[in-house]
């Protein structure tokens, strides 16, 4: 009865992930080129591949990692027309990571080398950040169509490699990922620092051994972000940033403002559907509960790992408002995609661990089926609801391109009037603004991309 439980739980997953892969692949099927893409395109062109990096790194941002396999995802969709084939690589990568992952944990912590509960808990926990992220669009665009933020999700990989590192190749790919990825973001370089400097004194003072590879995934983290820091272009860019004064008062107060914003937006206002996509782990911690009570026997010792797991929780969260605070940066959604994913793995090992040492199998089961499905309801309900705009939304950027392209033919005017985009939902929008203003970025991406010798301007 229970092997037909499980099978039974298996195929429900399945369902969940088909749901997964319609949305996913819809909504990626009408991606677009962002309008960065257009001028890093333009400098492709007029100053090579190395010249645009080079360019980049001294006139605006120093992450020169990302950037150099940003240009290789432009150059993979110049050569297919389309983003889809991208963003359907990036969704099988990362759920191939998180599969890696959570494998290499039940080898390393339980000794269990069976594939299948890996395989729903990936399927779970992957939905669970799909749809609750902080804003639909960031976590569709940011994590799967934009190289800068889609990385930190290949992270847990490399966690993997570290709790199993037996093939060598995957290590030199962890070393030479991290010291890409170091050079990303400085907030996910504080961040990443500060858990692999936790994980190098676990193995410090559990073990007594200095653990090299975390050693040499700190040292690689830190040169990529030496690097990144003396970059010139940082300061050209961030310039009136920068210079901005702050007190200890505003060091002190900030952070834990934006950490209050963060829990409050992510965690208690979307509670109620993390619960409905995660509840089906209670079912997975039941059936593995006699491999996490040989590692956590008693439910004094429960609560103390619960409350070691909020803590690092809350540390993560902290460290990255600060990092973020820190760098005089602003809080959008895209930049906290790491502390998403973290937050939503520690939100699944509580569920596993409560459904070890509460004897509820049957509820566990059928209520697990029952949120499995009913996330599945989402993610289609969600298709139907957004269908219509990105839709209306890619019709009019290729339309607009069309115009644009036909003008430089037969336009002879001062300044061609487009057409504003409409709202674009789970897509990113280029939209160009009005030529008046003090935004010196009006306009630029698709006037170095196109040359055009009139002026680019919106229609009121």
């Amino acid at each position: 009865m229970l092997s037909l439980k499980k099978n039974i739980y298996f195929y429900a997953s399945l369902t969940l992930l088909l749901c997964f892969c319609i949305c996913h692949f819809t909504f990626s099927y009408f991606s677009t080129l962002e309008s960065d893409d257009y001028n890093l395109i333009a400098y492709i062109r007029d100053k090579g591949f190395f010249g645009t990096i080079k360019f980049i790194y001294m006139e605006w941002e120093g992450a020169f990692g990302v950037l150099l396999i940003s240009l290789l995802k432009i150059k993979f969709t110049l050569l297919t027309s389309s983003l889809f084939l991208h963003n359907v690589l990036s969704c099988i990568i990362t759920v191939y990571c998180f599969y890696y992952f959570i494998k290499s944990c039940f080898v390393k912590l339980f000794n269990l080398h069976q594939s299948q509960y890996p395989i729903i808990l990936t399927i779970i926990i992957y939905a669970n950040i799909y749809y609750n992220n902080l804003a639909l669009n960031d976590t569709w665009y940011w994590l799967c169509g934009s190289i800068y933020f889609f990385m930190p999700a290949l992270l847990l990989f490399f966690t993997g490699v570290i709790l199993n590192s037996s093939n060598k190749y995957l290590l030199y790919g962890a070393y030479t990922y991290f010291f890409i990825y170091g050079a990303s973001r400085f907030n996910y370089s504080v961040i990443t620092l500060s858990i692999l400097g936790l994980l190098f004194l676990y193995f410090w003072f559990k073990h007594k051994t200095i653990n090299k590879t975390v050693l040499l995934l700190i040292v690689f983290v830190i040169a990529a972000l030496i690097i990144y820091v003396i970059a010139p272009g940082n300061y050209i860019r961030r310039n009136d940033e920068l210079k901005q004064v702050l007190t200890i008062s505003d060091y002190l107060i900030g952070p834990l403002k934006m950490v209050v914003a963060f829990i409050l937006k992510y965690i208690v206002l979307k509670f109620p559907f993390h619960l409905i996509f995660l509840i089906p782990a209670l079912y997975i911690g039941y059936c593995i509960k006699d491999k996490i009570k040989l590692i956590i026997p008693t439910q004094q010792k429960l609560l103390k790992t619960l409350v070691y797991f909020m803590g690092f929780m809350l540390f993560c969260i902290y460290v990255q408002c600060f990092s973020m605070f820190l760098a005089k940066g602003s809080q959008v959604g895209r930049t906290l995609e790491m502390l998403c994913i973290i937050c939503s793995f520690v939100f699944l090992i509580y569920f596993l661990l409560i459904g070890a040492f509460i004897e509820w199998q049957k509820v566990f089961f059928g209520l697990g089926l029952v949120c499995m499905f009913i996330s599945s309801f989402l993610l289609i309900r969600r298709i139907q609801i957004c269908y219509p705009i990105v839709t209306k939304y890619a019709v009019a950027t290729n339309e607009r391109h069309n115009i644009i392209k036909k003008a430089l033919l037969e336009f002879k005017g001062d300044t061609l009037k487009l057409k504003k985009l409409p709202p674009s939902s789970w897509l990113h929008s280029g939209e160009l603004k009005k030529r008046a203003g003090s935004d010196p970025m009006n306009n630029l991406f698709l006037e170095e991309y196109y040359k055009p010798k009139f002026a680019l301007d919106i229609e009121d």
